[in-house]
């Protein structure tokens, strides 16, 4: 096994292996990846671990590695993206044994590049599809489970609106009645509403907003209108909600927005939710999943889709400096009012 650093001349190359992996995202795509480097001022590391027997790839992952304050960090992905990242895997049939014997190989490589950089905080958040987080934590990583809600699309629209919760289904047909129009937007003006109505909410409960407009702008500028949506609520020919979806594979994410309006107008939000999920099962998506599920006043609404729930992980290591300075970044992520 060795492990390669890949550049730009390999992009192709990166998003195909994204393509063929078991649990890559939409996320671990070239293009987002570029995105994220511009956009958080750190440097870029696509590493793969390929076997030295058949030339094929076990593993990838992307890491960014910034410096702030004499500070070395490694990050996959960059605090405030608002997305998951971590390592990719290929499906090489093998034995337990050998996987075994494989994965503690890739993870020390990892672990080995990373000293490399002297990284003095490490942060992964793993994408669902990986569970075993043992060599991990045999290397003296911090690994803490998150979770997330899928939505077997595949049970089609009747069994779905069925499983709602009753509350749920009349705030759509609320929502409906009240002839609030669901539709698509790619302009600025989608985008500014989006994410000023995420500062307002933020600033609410008295949260830093993280999340850069320019962020949001190069994701949806970059992406064709096929892989990254912007839908919009629309009432008296006025915004009243915004939700960024991501398309890819056979996945639909619920990724940014979902803020509830300052006008009084009960489901908008959720009816986008629903009009999207619609809209995915008919172009043939298998799974709708909702950013949230970790957020505990958040999960009141998100679990009225009667969702299954899955897994990811958020793994870090650090050093006495490190430590520090996590435990100064929580102190200041709230306002000082």
């Amino acid at each position: 096994m060795k492990l390669e650093l890949l550049d730009s001349s390999n992009s192709r190359e990166w998003d195909q292996l994204v393509e063929n992996s078991i649990n890559g995202s939409g996320f671990h795509q070239w293009q987002w990846l570029k995105i994220l480097e511009q956009n958080f001022e750190s440097q870029l590391f696509p590493l793969v671990f390929f076997d030295n027997n058949d030339c094929r790839p076990f593993a990838a992952i992307p890491l960014f590695y910034q410096k702030k304050f004499g500070l070395k960090m490694v990050f996959s992905p960059p605090p405030g993206s608002g997305i998951r990242l971590g390592m990719v895997l290929f499906d090489k049939g093998y034995h337990q044994h050998r996987f075994e014997m494989a994965y503690d190989e890739f993870l020390e490589s990892l672990d080995n590049f990373v000293k490399k950089l002297g990284s003095n905080y490490t942060m992964i958040i793993t994408n669902p599809g990986l569970v075993d987080m043992r060599p991990f934590l045999w290397a003296n990583y911090r690994v803490v489970p998150a979770y997330t809600y899928k939505l077997d699309l595949s049970q089609g629209e009747e069994n779905i609106w069925k499983n709602l919760s009753s509350s749920l289904r009349w705030e759509l047909r609320q929502a409906k009645k009240n002839g609030i129009l669901v539709i698509e937007s790619r302009d600025d003006a989608g985008i500014e509403y989006l994410h000023a109505s995420l500062q307002q909410r933020y600033e609410q409960q008295g949260i830093n907003i993280r999340l850069k407009k320019e962020y949001i702008k190069d994701i949806v500028r970059s992406f064709d209108g096929r892989s990254v949506r912007i839908f919009l609520a629309i009432k008296d020919a006025m915004m009243i909600g915004a939700t960024l979806y991501v398309f890819h594979k056979d996945t639909v994410t619920g990724l940014i927005g979902g803020v509830r309006s300052d006008r009084d107008i009960p489901g908008a939000a959720r009816y986008i939710d629903w009009m999207v999920i619609s809209k995915a099962m008919r172009e043939g998506y298998r799974w709708y999943e909702d950013f949230g599920a970790n957020t505990r006043h958040l999960c009141k609404a998100k679990s009225k889709y009667s969702p299954s729930i899955d897994l990811y992980f958020y793994v870090s290591k650090c050093d006495l400096l490190g430590a520090c300075a996590e435990k100064i970044y929580r102190l200041t992520k709230r306002k000082i009012m």
